[in-house]
């Protein structure tokens, strides 16, 4: 079961908002319970299996992006329903970053997946010790396999180029100029994906410097490769990604400045909608296409041939 698919690792995070705000005891199914045991160390909820007699009185609950609709629901069924489901997707990043400090506790990764991840990030930080001795580190996430379909599906979209994240990277260093002027000379880029062979093939062009996680990974291949991923993302200062909640996990559990991209299509995104209604500190959106280029008029026809 793929980590970054998992609707129930957000109604887990639901579920602990409910608890930390509402006194709710959160429960794990057994299947969720070894999804997030495998990366991380401190999930401290033990597994249950749901009973006919708790199926038959349990509410349903989609949270949604908007948090008065989760506080409407429990008003209303306090003390009247102890049991709730939570259903379909509820990426409430809104709701639930009021508690992001217990999410940071809860996601500390597996020791086994940090000691990997972290030897990656020192061996990088020993070959530039000398051309770069204070590296700023930069997370890049491109997600691409299998996503393209789901892009036209659910918002008329298509797949970024690379030229989405130049301009990503550009936005990342004005933004950080703010603050630090030398910001631009000091940034390294760790580069995961779905699509290795393309972002090679593609980013090469990109002047910056660049490591693929992956290439250390295979001689190491101990941990799941999406767990040390992960934790490759969490570990950076500051992050840019495309679109998915593999991504969105990486950036937001590292903190720090995060670029990515909206206007993917025509239609409406909720994904990005519930980021942007959290307000995210240092969260900077770009357009995921450039503008279309429009064609030169064409003046040949107001000349009469003499």
């Amino acid at each position: 079961m793929k980590i970054r698919h998992q609707f129930g690792l957000f109604a887990f995070i639901f579920g602990t908002y409910l608890g930390f705000m509402y006194m709710f005891l959160t429960e794990l199914e057994p299947t969720l319970y070894d999804v997030l045991s495998e990366a991380f160390s401190n999930i401290n909820h033990l597994p249950f299996n749901v009973s006919d007699e708790c199926i038959d009185v349990v509410r349903y609950l989609d949270p949604g992006g908007d948090p008065k609709v989760v506080d409407l629901f429990l008003n209303k069924h306090a003390g009247k329903y102890p049991y709730i489901h939570l259903i379909n997707y509820p990426n409430a990043v809104r709701v639930f970053h009021k508690m992001y400090h217990v999410l940071k506790h809860q996601f500390t990764f597996k020791r086994k997946v940090f000691e990997l991840a972290s030897q990656f990030v020192d061996l990088v930080g020993l070959d530039l010790q000398y051309e770069i001795p204070n590296p700023i580190f930069v997370g890049i996430h491109v997600r691409r396999i299998a996503y393209d379909h789901h892009l036209q599906i659910t918002q008329n979209g298509s797949l970024v180029e690379v030229e989405y994240f130049k301009r990503a990277i550009t936005a990342l260093q004005d933004s950080l100029n703010l603050t630090n002027e030398n910001a631009m000379n000091r940034m390294v880029f760790f580069v995961t994906s779905d699509d290795e062979k393309w972002c090679k093939r593609v980013f090469f062009d990109i002047e910056a410097v660049l490591f693929f996680p992956s290439d250390f990974y295979r001689k190491m291949p101990v941990v799941s490769k999406a767990h040390f991923d992960l934790c490759i993302m969490s570990l950076c200062n500051h992050s840019i990604y495309d679109y998915g909640t593999f991504g969105f996990w990486g950036a937001y559990l590292a903190g720090g400045h995060t670029i990515l991209a909206h206007n993917i299509g025509t239609g409406n995104n909720t994904e990005v909608e519930t980021i942007k209604q959290a307000n995210l500190p240092n969260w900077h959106f770009i357009d995921a296409h450039p503008p279309p280029v429009e064609p030169k008029p064409d003046y040949s026809s107001l000349y009469r041939r003499v």
